[in-house]
């Protein structure tokens, strides 16, 4: 596969304090090495945290950009791949662009 697209997907958020459903719609590119996310809410989106993989399991060293800025990305293995969480803090806005890129 090299892609997927998902629209109006009700996801339950906590924001500022509050429980709130809210459509998001999510586009997800791949190749070899390399994931690009795009997520799109209804609402501002605070704070988030989405794990984006699978990546193979030799993969040590990864290079995370949210939103045009380099963030930390925790990998992790589960099963035969890695993973990698990226918290894409506090930001507050409706379109959130992620790439991350094995090295």
């Amino acid at each position: 596969w090299n892609g997927i697209q998902v629209g109006n997907w009700p996801v339950r958020t906590l924001s500022r304090g509050h429980s709130q459903l809210v459509p998001f719609s999510m586009t997800v590119g791949k190749n070899v090495n390399q994931y690009h996310v795009v997520l799109r809410s209804a609402r501002a989106i605070d704070h988030g945290r989405i794990r984006i993989g699978p990546f193979g399991t030799s993969l040590n060293s990864i290079h995370v950009i949210c939103n045009g800025k380099p963030v930390a990305g925790k990998l992790f293995g589960s099963g035969d791949s890695k993973w990698v969480w990226v918290d894409f803090g506090d930001v507050d806005a409706k379109r959130i662009e992620i790439s991350a890129k094995a090295l």
